[in-house]
């Protein structure tokens, strides 16, 4: 929602989860990395280098998973709250999208070019 007083409250909740991906109903759906969330909150709070770090642990892990769709919802977030001046992430978000046929996922991709 964007308040910096909720996000101060959440922050430390989710630290002993860093290095997890966030799945419900027995696996059966993934929401991404935990970091990626913790990069959120602290991008709310204004700490840019804890959300620099957070969502970089958040790329690589679902990298690393073989989870492109996750991948690209955490490079979008960054982009999208921390900027992206160089584009790597939006064109990360936009191959991923292609290659996978996520017609939504590009759909937002063009939101960072906006």
């Amino acid at each position: 929602v964007g308040s910096p007083r909720h996000a101060e409250t959440l922050r430390p909740l989710l630290e002993p989860y860093r290095g997890l991906v966030l799945v419900i109903a027995g696996g059966a759906f993934a929401y991404g990395a935990v970091d990626r969330f913790r990069a959120m909150l602290a991008a709310v709070v204004g700490d840019e280098a804890g959300a620099r770090q957070a969502f970089a642990g958040a790329v690589e892990l679902e990298s690393r998973i073989g989870a492109p769709p996750l991948e690209a919802r955490s490079r979008w977030w960054r982009a999208r709250l921390l900027g992206d001046p160089g584009g790597t992430d939006a064109e990360a978000v936009a191959r991923i999208a292609a290659e996978h046929e996520l017609p939504a996922l590009a759909r937002l991709c063009a939101l960072l070019d906006a």
